[in-house]
C-alpha cells in the first residue's frame, strides 16, 4: 500500500476515532450496501419499462399496503 494512502487512512481513522482496520471494514461495508443499492434502482428501472409488470407489481403493492393497513 502507498504510503500516501496508509496517511490518508491512518489520518481518516483517527477523526472519527476508529482503528485504521476499524474504518476500513465500514468503507468496505458502505460499499458493498451503495453497489447492492445500485443494482437494486436498476432493477427496479427495468421493471418500471415493462408496462405489465410494472403494473402487476403495483397491485401487489396496493394487496399487501391493504394487508398491513388492517393489522
Amino acid at each position: 500500500m502507498p504510503i500516501e494512502t496508509r496517511d490518508l487512512l491512518n489520518e481518516l481513522a483517527a477523526a472519527e476515532g476508529l482503528s485504521t482496520s476499524a474504518l476500513v471494514t465500514r468503507m468496505a461495508r458502505r460499499e458493498r450496501e451503495n453497489r447492492l443499492l445500485g443494482h437494486m434502482q436498476a432493477d427496479f428501472a427495468r421493471l418500471q419499462s415493462d408496462r405489465k409488470a410494472w403494473a402487476e407489481h403495483q397491485a401487489d403493492t396496493a394487496t399487501w399496503d391493504q394487508a398491513a393497513s388492517e393489522l
